[in-house]
């Protein structure tokens, strides 16, 4: 079976229209996938944010929760006369254990610890003066939340809630310190039970020290987050920046996030999710209309080329109903006595229409002679392969021998850059050959 010419029309028009059929198919295709995507983006995000918003106003509140009772004990245990009261006053508070599970310090203002509970920490003449949020309380006006640290002298992972304890004139005489163990079950524990999604986290975070102070994943806990210049959207958090972003995490994980400060603690509520399951559903939506695409070119291809053949089938039924025609008139009013054919006018009507119906299949532009040459005029010959038409032609106008019946090439048939020469002779042979090389042009 003959492969498909380019200067065949059927060829160039099955072509052109499936061209411009994908082409359209595949924008489409290509624009649909892309939106999907950053639309699917914005819709989880936001809905990320909105969820680590909410929980940050929670944790906000039970941390304002803490500060007030904490402030109150501190002037009420500041307006004893005597020192010496503290810890019986400090042993009556009920429920401080519930808010802070590992206890309550008060400390007098050279940061010695002269009351706390519960009593078995034994905690009662240990030194905190040393200590940088100490340092700071002395003129605090509020209470400061401490960063994650390792409590001495019982060695747990503790943040610690301070408030300056103030006599009647406003002099410091020491603090109230109310101490969460991070690894006891605390107020954060619903950051620590829950997960985001099937794979996600929640995690809250130290921005002064990129400390996890709780997380969906207990082993973050007082693990460090990524160093800085790791992971660009981490940095915008840590520096301050609420909203939601995509990066590879330090552990080659794209993940998508969002961050929200929690009130005035220095701390980041915040989300992450691997992109492999937030973008899921529009991974789907894009390989089913990649599917989509790909089956459409397909049916696409096939209609085109059955809408073409259709189209160009009375050109192909012509030139049999021709030649049915002459023949029939051969029968019925029989040969020429001289040419033994059809009267020549006629034969030459014939010859005509057949070159232009052939010439119209093989895509020729237009048919003129140059000296002693016939000059097949095709623009389609500057895109294809004109040394194989140039061998096509060479056996396809070939013929046999009368002296030895072997097969002779036809070798005088030029294939130029947009035409093809074919040479005149004398005995009219050149007919043939031109009806030869317009089915041989014409073949798809």
């Amino acid at each position: 079976m003959s492969s498909p010419s380019w200067q065949s029309l059927r060829t160039r028009l099955v072509v052109g229209a499936v061209c411009a059929s994908v082409v359209s198919i595949w924008i489409v295709a290509l624009g649909i996938g892309r939106y999907v995507r950053s639309d699917m983006e914005a819709a989880v995000s936001a809905q990320q944010f909105s969820t680590v918003a909410i929980i940050a106003s929670e944790i906000d509140r039970s941390i304002g929760e803490r500060n007030d009772i904490l402030r109150q004990l501190a002037g009420r245990l500041g307006s004893l006369p005597d020192p010496i009261h503290t810890q019986p006053v400090l042993e009556a508070q009920a429920g401080l254990e519930a808010l802070f599970n590992w206890g309550v310090i008060v400390v007098d203002a050279n940061g010695l610890a002269r009351a706390s509970v519960p009593k078995h920490l034994d905690r009662v003449g240990t030194a905190y003066g040393d200590l940088a949020f100490f340092k700071a309380l002395r003129t605090a006006t509020a209470p400061i939340i401490t960063s994650p640290a390792i409590e001495r002298p019982t060695g747990a992972p503790v943040i610690t809630f301070a408030v300056p304890m103030l006599d009647g004139e406003g002099r410091f005489q020491g603090a109230v310190l109310g101490v969460t163990n991070l690894h006891k079950p605390n107020f954060l524990d619903q950051i620590s039970t829950a997960k985001y999604g099937r794979t996600g986290d929640f995690m809250v975070t130290d921005r002064r020290t990129r400390t996890y102070i709780a997380s969906s994943d207990r082993r973050r806990v007082m693990s460090q987050g990524p160093a800085e210049d790791i992971n660009p959207i981490y940095d915008r958090y840590i520096d301050g920046h609420e909203g939601s972003g995509t990066a590879v995490s330090s552990r080659g994980v794209e993940e998508l996030s969002s961050s929200v400060t929690i009130g005035q603690t220095g701390w980041l509520m915040q989300s992450v999710l691997p992109t492999q399951e937030a973008f899921l559903v529009a991974r789907e939506i894009q390989v089913r209309v990649l599917v989509s695409a790909v089956v459409l070119t397909l049916i696409t291809g096939v209609v085109a080329g059955w809408w073409v053949r259709r189209q160009l089938r009375p050109l192909e039924k012509s030139a049999i109903l021709l030649d049915e025609m002459r023949q029939e008139l051969i029968d019925r009013f029989g040969k020429d006595a001289e040419t033994g054919s059809v009267p020549e006018e006629i034969e030459n009507l014939f010859f005509q229409i057949r070159v232009k119906i052939l010439a119209t299949r093989a895509g020729v532009d237009r048919i003129g002679r140059d000296m002693d040459n016939l000059v097949l005029h095709s623009d389609a010959l500057e895109n294809m392969d004109r040394k194989a038409m140039q061998r096509r032609l060479r056996l396809g106008l070939g013929r046999i021998s009368e002296e030895d019946n072997s097969f002779v090439p036809e070798d005088a048939a030029r294939v130029g850059r947009r035409a093809i020469y074919l040479p005149v002779d004398e005995i009219g042979r050149w007919r043939d050959v031109l009806l030869r090389t317009l089915q041989i042009m014409a073949v798809g």
